[in-house]
């Protein structure tokens, strides 16, 4: 997933980033530099911005942007030390899809990003990645060989954390991202934990679990056969 928080303070910029680590986030102190942004990179995930900006409004930023042919499907949150309900309102009739107002906690930030993105979901999320079909809304994995196809019996832990993986090959995740990621609001885990799991998902692969890998130091990463 990848993240625009446009915001003018530093610190909540890097609360937003660790909040939804280990997304990428690209970072904008300003509405100028939020537009070169969205101009190198249009296919963001979702656009997290502040209200009071130095070089414009937020809610005009919202309306330009709920009109752009290009980013009109694009999810929008807007952050605000505003709370007022007539604050929240403008925010969502300018094509706001959510509205936290500051003082936030990152658990909190993240499980709205999270509703706002199944929202955007596509009702057919099935992908293929190798030779496994991937159905996210069902926590189903299908191996597919010689025309042949065999489901994958998995926990929702062992799905999440495979799916976590097969989305991005050969990037490395710590255990304590990968805890994150998976347990992010409300449950404690040691993040050695993980390696439990692991051990059981690397066993339901069968052949296909060496491509789970460890990484000396440092975590997890999934090994395509494409890379």
């Amino acid at each position: 997933m990848k993240a625009l928080v446009v915001d003018d303070c530093i610190d909540t910029r890097l609360k937003v980033k660790s909040a939804l680590s280990p997304y990428v986030v690209f970072e904008a102190e300003n509405l100028s530099c939020a537009r070169g942004i969205l101009k190198d990179t249009p296919d963001l995930d979702i656009i997290i911005l502040d209200v009071g900006l130095p070089d414009g409004s937020g809610i005009d930023f919202c309306e330009e942007l709920a009109i752009s042919s290009v980013l009109e499907r694009t999810p929008l949150l807007i952050i605000s030390g505003h709370d007022q309900l007539g604050d929240r309102l403008a925010g969502l009739h300018a094509g706001a899809d959510d509205y936290l107002t500051k003082p936030f906690h990152s658990s909190e930030l993240r499980a709205r990003v999270e509703a706002v993105l199944r929202r955007y979901s596509p009702k057919n999320d099935d992908i293929r990645i190798d030779e496994f079909v991937i159905e996210p809304s069902k926590l189903k994995v299908t191996k597919i060989v010689g025309g042949q196809s065999q489901e994958l019996v998995l926990t929702p832990t062992e799905f999440k954390l495979f799916y976590t993986l097969i989305r991005h090959p050969e990037q490395v995740f710590t255990r304590e991202e990968l805890v994150k990621h998976i347990w992010s609001i409300g449950i404690s885990i040691e993040s050695r934990g993980i390696d439990s799991h692991i051990c059981h998902l690397r066993s339901k692969l069968g052949s296909d679990g060496s491509k789970v890998q460890s990484v000396y130091g440092k975590g997890y990463k999934y090994a395509s056969k494409h890379d």
